[in-house]
């Protein structure tokens, strides 16, 4: 039977996470991750959040624009707010929405490579990258 096989893969599967307990990162990106205990340098830092869908990231959103921050989501490449075509890097105000907004989507691979091309982390201009 199908449950008899993976048995033994589960069990190798499980020694050998008892027998790696640091979490597995790429070299590379671990050594630009900081722990959630240390507060982000604005000065020198980009907070960036993955958002997984249900992981809170709608609400951590919410509450960067509450405190009218600078995001970096798809809302700054909507084409109705005029910015989606912009030659350079820049940070907008929708409406009365209190938030400001780069002109970048950084939710799709274009949008990123866009980010990229105009400079979105050296600019400095957002408070919080989602992706």
């Amino acid at each position: 039977s199908s449950s008899s096989s993976s048995s033994p893969q589960l069990r190798r599967a499980l020694s050998w996470l008892d027998d790696h307990k640091r979490p597995i990162v790429n070299p590379a990106v671990r050594n630009h991750m900081k722990p959630l205990t240390r507060t982000p340098d604005p000065e020198n830092e980009t907070v960036l959040f993955w958002h997984i869908p249900k992981s809170g990231g709608t609400t951590l959103k919410s509450i960067y624009k509450c405190m009218k921050k600078t995001l970096s989501v798809r809302v700054g490449a909507d084409p109705r707010y005029g910015h989606a075509t912009d030659k350079e890097i820049v940070a907008f105000e929708p409406g009365r929405m209190g938030a400001s907004f780069v002109n970048v989507d950084t939710l799709t691979p274009p949008g990123i490579l866009r980010a990229q091309e105009l400079g979105l982390v050296p600019s400095g201009l957002a408070d919080l990258v989602v992706t």
